[in-house]
């Protein structure tokens, strides 16, 4: 007992002598604390996440305060593990109930909350996925966090043509609220069709999973959520043009902002029309990122992709430009987001999903572009872990040689990257394969899971809703699987040596 004392009293001195002139150096804005460390540029560092430096035989270990704190792995380690024991896609569904109608009863629930209630809608409305943007009409739209800089973003009826938010692009969202004594509330929302869907969650619980219907009449509907008069966070899930207008409820309840949670984060997809959930019958809705998220316990997943781009391809249409070059769009898009010395530091995760439209070039002209995008969001976001999958296959199929040709193309490219805060997914070579057969929903073959997890189009390009699921759930596992795994870090005391490839953090680099 009093060795482990004595131990645990050296470790805490030991770092406050090496701590403290570590952190007043890189609050200096010095970066001769270390200039060996590799994977990041010497920069001066954020409060709370420098550089710090141990030293064990002569040799110089470096582990971040962040990290051994409070940073962003840890946060998605206990996220993930949370999320693994329970989440909503795969729990129970709630017993509460939902209805749909085309007008509202403003003499039951006759206190409203709008764009000019005090407080407004969004003082009591916590939205993940979008950055709610007041219309003209006094209706919140919730545009994705990506901007084609062209005129057609799939609002861009309701935006002035030629402007930044005419590109605006809507994928899914989330929007909730916290109840107290209602017995009911009132969602009224607007733009809608009878093609356009929505989920409602009820505490974390869906009380509906399958996406269902608006009725669309006059282009808006009033949701009606049934509860018991108990507190609760009622949360609105939707996609594309879909808005909210305002919400009801009784002269005697009130709403307020749902609290978030420490282990609160946010997370980026960026990629190409997979990303966004193209082919899914639900009109984006079940997009594998938003369903990852759930899996993962993210609660602010950010679909930052662009249709018909990749790491080389741009999008002639919409004049969307190379994921290397949509990077700094996300700053404007996502000013919330941006830290006062320009960095998304707030960014936990970054998802790269690209390649595919990418096929015709040479893999290594790809792997190239991919090593470009890669090292420019690394600079963005620069807490974040950044996760590199393969090419999605689509029309090609799995086990076509040039998509494979690409995609050891691209883990070599991330091997020699040697980000110290990063993981590889492999997709057409994982022994395991994701999706097998030339089959489709609606022509089907019986040759693989394609024809349950590709949609009905032609060409056979994009993932159903079951595919979105599907690819969702490998990507979480592969995560999971990544923070599971112990990361090498050594306080240089009287601990065991730490291994030579473990010395400059390179474990934390994992291709699955």
């Amino acid at each position: 007992m009093r060795s482990t004392l004595r131990w645990a009293a050296t470790l805490l001195l030991a770092l406050f002598v090496l701590c403290v002139p570590q952190i007043a150096a890189a609050q200096s804005g010095s970066c001769a604390a270390n200039p060996s460390i590799t994977g990041r540029p010497c920069a001066p560092a954020v409060k709370g996440t420098e550089w710090l430096d141990f030293r064990q035989d002569g040799q110089a270990v470096t582990a971040r305060l962040g990290t051994l704190l409070n940073g962003s792995v840890t946060k998605l380690q206990r996220a993930a593990a949370r999320a693994a024991a329970n989440n909503a896609e795969d729990g129970a569904t709630s017993s509460f109930t939902v209805s749909l109608a085309t007008a509202e009863d403003s003499g039951t629930y006759s206190k409203v909350y709008n764009s000019t209630s005090t407080p407004k809608l969004p003082d009591v409305m916590r939205v993940s996925g979008a950055v709610p943007y007041l219309y003209t009409n006094g209706t919140y739209f919730m545009p994705s966090t990506n901007v084609s800089p062209g005129t057609v973003g799939n609002l861009s009826g309701f935006f002035t043509a030629g402007t930044f938010d005419a590109g605006r692009e809507a994928t899914v969202w989330r929007a909730s609220v916290q109840t107290d004594t209602a017995a009911a509330i009132q969602i009224r929302v607007t733009g809608t069709s009878s093609t356009h869907y929505y989920r409602l969650q009820v505490d974390g619980q869906y009380i509906n999973k399958t996406p269902q219907a608006f009725v669309g009449a006059g282009n808006a509907d009033t949701i009606t959520v049934t509860l018991d008069g108990q507190p609760h966070v009622v949360t609105l899930e939707s996609s594309q043009t879909v808005a909210i207008l305002r919400i009801r409820v009784a002269p005697t309840a009130t709403l307020s902002r749902p609290v978030r949670s420490p282990d609160s984060i946010v997370a980026l997809v960026t990629g190409d029309s997979y990303s966004e959930g193209f082919g899914s019958q639900y009109r984006f809705m079940g997009a594998w990122p938003a369903t990852a998220a759930t899996l993962l316990g993210v609660d602010d997943m950010r679909i930052v992709a662009l249709g018909g781009t990749g790491y080389i391809q741009t999008n002639s249409t919409t004049g969307a430009p190379k994921i290397a070059d949509q990077v700094a769009v996300w700053k404007l898009s996502n000013p919330d987001l941006v830290a006062s010395n320009g960095a998304m530091s707030a960014v936990s995760m970054v998802i790269n999903a690209g390649g595919y439209n990418d096929w015709s070039n040479t893999s290594a002209a790809i792997a190239a572009a991919g090593l470009d995008a890669w090292t420019k969001e690394r600079a963005t976001a620069p807490n974040a872990l950044i996760v590199v999958t393969g090419p999605w296959a689509g029309v090609h199929g799995e086990a076509d040689t040039k998509t494979l040709a690409d995609e050891a193309a691209l883990k070599a490219a991330f091997l020699t990257w040697a980000d110290p805060n990063s993981l590889f997914v492999p997709i057409n070579s994982d022994p395991a394969p994701w999706i097998t057969g030339t089959g489709k929903v609606g022509g089907t073959t019986g040759d693989g899971n394609a024809d349950t997890l590709m949609a009905n189009e032609s060409p056979r390009v994009h993932p159903s809703f079951a595919g979105h699921q599907w690819i969702a759930r490998r990507v979480a596992a592969a995560i999971r699987a990544y923070l599971a795994a112990p990361v090498p870090i050594s306080f240089g005391l009287d601990l065991p040596p730490v291994p030579a490839a473990a010395n400059d953090n390179a474990g934390h680099q994992l291709a699955a």
